[in-house]
């Protein structure tokens, strides 16, 4: 069994491949606003094989030699050029990311990126630094109204101060919003540009994995 997909997201493009998780479960820093506009438990996930096969990915994952099975397919399928880690899940404990940090290490010519909730859980956020710092993956904290993001209070806009709300996203990882419309976007953002034009995949765009540069680091989304 492939446990990388290549071609069942129309959204990745060509020669990008795709390892999922059964969403929700597997999610442990997820908001109640994600969980209630999460993409991955409607459409296509809800279908039979697709949850199985999902159900699968996550025994699989478990596995001691999960690394390994993940390495051997990257040699193997050559096509491979660049993965992106949870199209649905998130990285579920620190024995897992571990995992994926053998697999990325193992892989230097292979990029990898995610975007994730689970620095909202303490007890993971070393092991996501560890990963964050590996050269060849970029790591997105995953934000929202509910966490993470930072916006202007009424009492600080006169002096034009930034008042943290909720808890903050670390300053090591870069940023992935979601916004109800275009309009609410920071200029500092860039707008993922597929859910402009679905032509434009991540394979053409390739901004959120390759080495962030410049000023604009970070990415946003509407909600879909």
């Amino acid at each position: 069994m492939n446990l990388l997909k290549i071609g069942t997201n129309t959204k990745l493009g060509r020669g990008i491949a795709g390892f999922s998780l059964p969403a929700v479960s597997t999610c442990p820093g997820r908001t109640k606003l994600c969980e209630g506009i999460c993409y991955a438990t409607s459409g296509f996930f809800r279908f039979r094989n697709v949850r199985t096969s999902l159900q699968k990915s996550f025994e699989a994952s478990r596995d001691d030699g999960f690394a390994t099975l993940i390495r051997d397919e990257i040699g193997r399928r050559r096509s491979i050029k660049a993965v992106r880690i949870h199209p649905s899940g998130d990285f579920y404990s620190v024995e897992y990311i571990a995992k994926w940090i053998d697999i990325v290490k193992s892989s230097p010519n292979t990029r990898f990126w995610a975007y994730t909730r689970s620095w909202r859980v303490p007890e993971l956020i070393p092991k996501l630094k560890e990963l964050s710092e590996l050269p060849n993956i970029e790591l997105f904290a995953s934000v929202d109204e509910e966490s993470g993001r930072t916006q202007q209070s009424t009492e600080a806009s006169a002096t034009g101060k930034i008042q943290e709300v909720h808890e903050a996203a670390p300053s090591w990882l870069r940023i992935a919003d979601v916004v109800d419309s275009w309009d609410e976007v920071d200029s500092s953002y860039v707008q993922c540009p597929n859910l402009k034009n679905k032509n434009i995949t991540c394979a053409k765009c390739t901004y959120c994995f390759k080495t962030a540069g410049g000023k604009k680091i970070n990415v946003v989304f509407t909600k879909h």
